[in-house]
């Protein structure tokens, strides 16, 4: 350390400040480094490695004087210091680590001597710690993708020194680092860039305040046979540093030296000694210096030799195979299935030589819901109701003996597995039959029909329902012109209008007039539906208007005679609804008619035709 006295200054009066560090000596907190320059990569996780080292330095802090330039007395005259350090990685691109620096011994001159004066130096105490220094690391890049590897490492120091006696700065400092190294063969490169925030110390014309940084070493690798993988490596290292504000301007805040160091790896230990001499008269910058120390550590990115990485193993510490992430495999219910291929990793296989590699036991073989145990065919599947054991069918009509009440004569579900019964022999089997023991038809399900007169013409097909009369007659005593079907009225004449009118003739009024009789005679039939039909001669819009308006009439007079408008309803189809051909005169005659249809009736409408004669509807 350069502090030089002027001539103006008497020794006397000399303020010493002891709140300077003055140990400039750093070993890399893990083997990748290079002697004191960190390496640009981080420690495989969970690896760690620690180190013990122990230095002496000659002379680390002297005084000199200003006007002759010789040293007339050392601050800090022999000094012996070391450091613990540890570091581990915590992640893929990241580790921290710490150094506990110490001192053992260091000694001073006793005074100041000088023309102007006698200062006589108070002792140093000899044990202490240093200022503990905290070193994240994390990496930015590999060499694998831009050809270097590049970390970052915001370096920071707590004031454990106490600030006295030269061992630590007075207060915390921060010391963010660029990182950068490469291997090439036996060789490695490494160095540091560095900026160090602190608070401004001074002692007569000396400086301490921030400073730049700077390391550069080599390292090789010396082989002893034709496979690299040396245990011996040498390191040299260039290491100095120059005040933030004024670079190389004083050469008393400008320390500099070079340090040779050798390292002997024995696998978890590794052991090293060095050498460095000062270049500079900086602050900190030893005549020389001699140092020591060993490294214990297990560098190793798979602790557990499973052949996975510990950043992805879930178990680095614990062996295991790679589909079970690198944990052991465990049988919770040992019964000799791993629980990573055991379905019921709790519940022990029953080893019954059904299915024995699910690791589930197999309480019901046939999975019919029915446990072994209970079940009297274990290895068929069938309902709880059967004890297991598949369902029969032996009369074979699609329903099992079990429900069958006929088991031995087939029958339909509907009838529980019986055969149908018809007792009363009209066609239709008794369980579709409303009147299972009378005879009547389908189309009344089952039932006789109802003939209320009791004149042998059944009321729905009777034109007098309520009044005897002849079949020939459709149950009246009178000769009828109509007929009543399911789902309409059949004309037996035709109906006749005026040409080209509306109008209807009177010949027509007896056919109308039993029309309406009948469909007063059947309120049960609904809605009658009146159309009218014409052929395709003349204009098609003529033709529809006529067909209306003629269906219109038909319903006027059926209500003129007593039948409901509201049981009525008219409709004119024109030309769109022929019956036959229109190319025929007959043809052309028989699609010009008026319809009654039963819109109420059960069964789909019929648009069946009446036969028509040339008159029905007039010709254009």
């Amino acid at each position: 350390m350069l502090i030089v006295f002027a001539p103006r200054h008497a020794a006397a009066q000399l303020t010493e400040n002891r709140s300077i560090p003055v140990e400039r000596l750093r070993i890399s907190l893990d083997r990748q480094g290079v002697q004191a320059a960190e390496s640009g990569t981080v420690l495989p996780f969970l690896s760690w490695d620690t180190g013990l080292w122990l230095n002496y330095a000659d002379d680390p802090l002297v005084v000199y004087d200003l006007d002759t330039g010789k040293r007339i007395a050392a601050l800090v005259h022999s000094r012996l210091d070391g450091a613990l350090m540890a570091t581990v990685g915590v992640w893929k691109i990241v580790q921290v680590g710490a150094e506990i620096p110490f001192i053992a011994y260091q000694d001073r001159s006793g005074s100041i001597q000088h023309t102007t004066g006698t200062a006589v130096l108070a002792s140093l105490s000899n044990l202490g710690f240093g200022d503990v220094r905290i070193v994240p690391k994390i990496q930015l890049l590999e060499a694998e993708e831009v050809g270097v590897d590049f970390a970052i490492l915001p370096t920071f120091t707590v004031p454990s020194g106490m600030a006295k006696d030269y061992r630590g700065n007075k207060g915390p400092t921060f010391g963010p680092e660029l990182a950068a190294s490469r291997s090439l063969g036996n060789v490695k490169l490494a160095a540091n860039l560095g900026y160090l925030l602190r608070k401004n110390q001074s002692m007569l014309n000396q400086e301490v305040a921030d400073e730049i940084l700077y390391r550069a070493g080599v390292g090789y690798q010396v082989p002893f046979g034709p496979e690299r993988g040396s245990p011996v490596e040498v390191d040299a290292l260039v290491s100095g540093g120059v005040a933030a504000a004024a670079p190389w301007k004083n050469s008393n805040q400008s320390p500099l030296e070079i340090v040779l160091q050798g390292n002997y790896d024995l696998g978890p230990v590794l052991v090293f000694a060095g050498t460095s001499f000062g270049l500079s008269r900086g602050f900190g910058t030893p005549d020389w210096r001699a140092f020591a120390g060993v490294r214990l550590g297990m560098v190793d990115d798979d602790i557990d030799n499973d052949g996975i990485k510990n950043v992805d193993d879930k178990c680095p510490t614990e062996p295991g195979p790679k589909d079970n992430l690198g944990c052991p495999e465990t049988d919770r219910d040992h019964d000799g299935l791993i629980d990573r291929l055991d379905k019921c990793p709790d519940e022990p296989e029953d080893k019954d030589g059904f299915q024995d590699d699910d690791g589930c036991p197999d309480l019901d073989h046939d999975g019919d819901g029915v446990l072994d145990v209970d079940d009297k065919c274990p290895n068929e599947p069938g309902p709880k109701e059967n004890q297991g054991c598949p369902d029969v069918d032996t009369d074979r009509d699609g329903l099992v003996d079990r429900l069958d009440s006929c088991p031995a004569e087939p029958g339909p579900r509907e009838n529980n597995g019986c055969p149908d019964v018809d007792t009363d022999g009209d066609g239709l089997v008794d369980r579709l039959d409303k009147c299972p023991k009378e005879p009547g038809p389908l189309t009344n399900a089952g039932c006789p029909e109802p003939d209320r007169d009791a004149d042998e013409v059944i009321d729905r097909l009777d034109n007098c329902p309520d009044e005897p009369g002849t079949i020939e007659n459709h149950g009246c005593k009178a000769k009828q012109l109509v007929t009543i079907t399911a789902d309409r009225i059949e004309i037996l004449d035709r109906v006749y209008f005026k040409t080209a009118m509306a109008v209807i003739e009177t010949r027509s009024y007896p056919l109308l007039e039993n029309v309406a009789q009948v469909v007063l005679a059947h309120p049960e039939v609904g809605m009658v539906s009146v159309e009218g039909h014409t052929d395709d001669r003349g204009s098609a819009e003529y033709n529809t208007k006529l067909s209306q308006d003629r269906a219109n009439s038909v319903v006027a007079f059926l209500v003129k005679k007593g039948v409901p408008a509201e049981r009525l309803i008219g409709k004119g189809f024109g030309p769109t609804k022929p019956i036959e051909s229109n190319k025929t005169e007959r043809g052309r005659a028989n699609n010009r008619r008026v319809e009654f249809n039963l819109l109420g009736a059960e069964g789909s409408i019929q648009k069946g035709a009446n036969e028509a004669a040339d008159d029905t509807m007039e010709k254009r």
